[in-house]
């Protein structure tokens, strides 16, 4: 059987892996951000919203750290396709249930 040079593939999806969990973590970090400063300046009543939205924010800030060290991990790592898809499944799922789809 032929060998394929999959090192393209493996550079292309480490750069689309870090931009995700970059990504989340700036997203998580401005609702944080915003979510506290709006605890503080809302009525009563809107400050458990406010609360929620950070703590959960906190949630996605660990889940975008988690992604960016697992990945750096796997990619380190001299692994065949078949192998890779299957760590990609299990960060996928990861990514599912933070979302709430499972």
């Amino acid at each position: 059987m032929k060998q394929v040079n999959s090192e393209p593939f493996l550079r292309k999806m480490k750069k689309l892996k870090t931009a995700q969990a970059v990504n989340l973590a700036i997203w998580a970090g401005l609702n944080i951000l915003v979510a506290g400063i709006f605890i503080f300046q809302s009525e009563a009543h809107y400050f458990y919203l406010h609360a929620m939205n950070a703590s959960w924010n906190l949630v996605n800030l660990f889940v975008a750290a988690f992604i960016y060290h697992y990945h750096n991990e796997i990619f380190k790592r001299r692994l065949s396709i078949l192998k890779q898809m299957d760590y990609q499944s299990h960060i996928e799922k990861a990514i599912a249930f933070n979302l709430g789809f499972q």
